[in-house]
């Protein structure tokens, strides 16, 4: 710690640093004129940084609780400090883990890295990269090769939304079904 005046007012300053010689009241933030913290890592505005990882918080098509894909797997993601993004695999509930507790899941810097699973939405409007948002289930459909005069049913996947109740599949095909059986890791019905 070193004792400096200020450059602009004269007021003595303890500091960490003999290279920043002006005090919290005059080093004012460029960006929005509010005074700066002094870290380790120099000069910090909690205002502006604070706006910044809201600004990329509302860019970002990842929400807290989405199934992300990150370098091949499915993960869930929960939103860190700053823009991090904290990934835990799908089987296990991030509320009883976090950053120190000797878990070794990866941590993304930028939020903007990952992508959800999906970016649908049921018709609702419940994002289907929340893996609450989804149940895993089948519905009665026609078995390959039915004749429409003798219609065979068969039970096929399908993904129900917990928001609303109604059926992915209707909205959005057996196709994107199949997806989200894979993007999540379950097994289909028989």
């Amino acid at each position: 710690m070193v004792e400096i005046n200020c450059a602009n007012c004269g007021d003595g300053v303890t500091m960490e640093s003999p290279h920043i010689n002006y005090c919290l009241d005059c080093m004012g933030c460029p960006e929005c004129g509010n005074s700066r913290e002094v870290t380790e890592g120099g000069l910090w505005c909690s205002f502006c940084a604070s706006d910044r990882r809201r600004r990329v918080l509302d860019e970002s098509p990842v929400e807290e609780g989405d199934t992300v894909a990150y370098r091949g797997d499915a993960w869930t993601a929960e939103i860190g400090a700053e823009t991090n993004v904290w990934l835990y695999p799908l089987d296990v509930d991030p509320s009883m883990h976090g950053p120190g507790d000797g878990t070794e899941y990866p941590v993304v810097a930028d939020i903007r890295d990952v992508e959800p699973v999906t970016g649908e939405t049921c018709p609702c409007g419940a994002r289907l990269a929340a893996r609450d948002n989804v149940k895993f289930t089948t519905r009665l459909g026609p078995a390959p090769g039915a004749r429409p005069e003798a219609p065979v049913q068969q039970k096929i996947p399908d993904v129900e939304c917990t928001a609303c109740g109604e059926s992915v599949g209707s909205a959005h095909g057996i196709e994107f079904v199949l997806e989200l059986y894979d993007a999540y890791g379950e097994p289909t019905p028989e």
